[in-house]
């Protein structure tokens, strides 16, 4: 699917705390996709199984060991560049408890509020690969 660049499915989930922060991941240097690249919603490729919903869950339980959130579906897009083409569905959730990141997708995180986010993503988006979300 990857190395002929076709269309897939995937689901993205932004996670909140309790104070309206949103947590933002740095991806590994090593990850296949946008390498070291910060990102606001962990997710991942839909299964042939799977709906966005089960994806989703499943994936913030693996990558961030979030679990048992209630997601709430923001909308879908279509989304495509030299790596990767696929259609999305966003979630968002709230969680205030600890994570558990995993160390083969996820380098480092933090909640900071979404005017930061923006900030930093505009200041270092085209030296440092910060994602355009």
């Amino acid at each position: 699917m990857r190395a002929e660049n076709l269309i897939h499915r995937s689901s993205f989930v932004a996670i909140f705390n309790s104070q309206g922060q949103v947590y933002v991941q740095k991806r590994v240097s090593f990850k296949e996709t946008y390498p070291s690249y910060y990102d606001p919603a962990p997710g991942g490729v839909v299964g042939a199984d799977e709906s966005y919903e089960q994806n989703a869950e499943r994936e913030i339980e693996e990558e961030m060991g979030v679990k048992q959130v209630k997601l709430n579906p923001c909308f879908d897009f279509y989304h495509a560049d030299e790596i990767s083409r696929l259609w999305g569905r966003l979630f968002t959730c709230t969680y205030d408890g600890e994570f558990h990141l995993d160390p083969e997708e996820v380098e480092s995180g933090e909640f900071m509020s979404v005017q930061q986010s923006r900030v930093e993503a505009e200041a270092q988006c085209e030296d440092t690969n910060f994602s355009h979300y």
